[in-house]
């Protein structure tokens, strides 16, 4: 049976002592704070394409076309095309409204303790493929990189959050077409900024599902493929099953293995996706314990 809470492995709870510890944050996490998947964000850009009209009283796409666009389920594509058929219509403006209204999330999770507060408890290093700002708020503006210049891999540092799709503090620093995704993924220094990530510290990633996990694969892939060696680091993922999908997880693994990265399985039979939160909890609980010992232990 898969625990409801797993144990914490001990590379990261001595990655996190050591501040040697990367958490990539996905989608699954924004969504806890009520900000949409990438399917109801492509569904309602397709909506916005088809219903607004605009001075000439023409919809940007006809009928056929969105029922082409909704059967579909390359989520990502979709925006993509959603993005380039408003702005050739000039609606562009439309589509930050959409993605923004999309990223809100829920005012009554926001403001309570969230899974947000956890993760900030690790003093990690933080990197987010999510251009929502919800995470923001928990450090000092000056440790919020997602310009281009801002991914120098001599000044990685703790408690530095990296939006590397960008923000929607600033539109032009988004990636979400396939043009700006090329860009951003052939800039040199970029390049440098994750092969030091990738070469020096432990990941773990949080909030990846199978149906997004290729930007990833794309990244442990390509990234200095022709330098890993056997003492390559080892990255964790977390991924949620039923408790009884033992066979599942094992099947996960196989395909997580060819990118050198170990899947901690979690039962969300009765929490659902929330369960994360309380996984952060009981690890930062055990990670703090450590951290205390060891300072009392020196200090004898």
């Amino acid at each position: 049976m898969i625990p409801e809470i797993p144990d914490l492995p001990h590379e990261i709870k001595k990655a996190a002592i050591n501040r040697n510890l990367v958490i990539f944050i996905g989608a699954g996490v924004s969504m806890q704070l009520g900000c949409k998947n990438w399917a109801e964000l492509a569904n309602n850009l397709i909506k916005k394409c088809y219903e607004f009209k605009g001075e000439s009283g023409v919809s940007c796409i006809n009928f056929r076309e969105r029922k082409s666009l909704n059967e579909e389920y390359d989520y990502k594509k979709v925006i993509t095309m959603c993005y380039n058929i408003l702005k050739t219509n000039g609606h562009e403006s439309l589509f930050f409204d959409e993605l923004k209204e999309s990223l809100k999330g829920d005012e009554d999770i926001i403001n309570q303790p969230n899974i947000y507060d956890e993760l900030r408890r690790l003093d990690a290093i933080y990197i987010t493929t999510n251009a929502d700002e919800h995470f923001d708020p928990k450090f000092d503006i000056r440790n919020l990189m997602y310009k281009e210049g801002d991914f120098n891999s001599s000044e990685i540092k703790n408690l530095n959050l990296y939006h590397i799709h960008g923000s929607l503090k600033d539109e032009e620093s988004l990636v979400f077409t396939v043009e700006r995704y090329i860009s951003r993924y052939n800039d040199r220094e970029f390049k440098n900024f994750l092969d030091e990530i990738f070469d020096k510290y432990l990941i773990l990633f949080l909030g990846y599902g199978m149906n997004e996990f290729e930007l990833i694969d794309y990244l442990i892939s390509k990234v200095k493929k022709e330098e890993r060696s056997e003492k390559e680091i080892q990255h964790f993922i977390l991924l949620p099953f039923y408790a009884h999908e033992d066979n599942l997880l094992n099947f996960y693994q196989f395909y997580y293995n060819e990118m050198k990265i170990k899947v901690i399985g979690y039962a969300y039979d009765k929490k659902g996706y929330s369960q994360l939160y309380k996984i952060l909890q009981k690890w930062n609980s055990e990670i703090f314990f450590e951290s205390k010992d060891e300072i009392d232990r020196l200090l004898q």
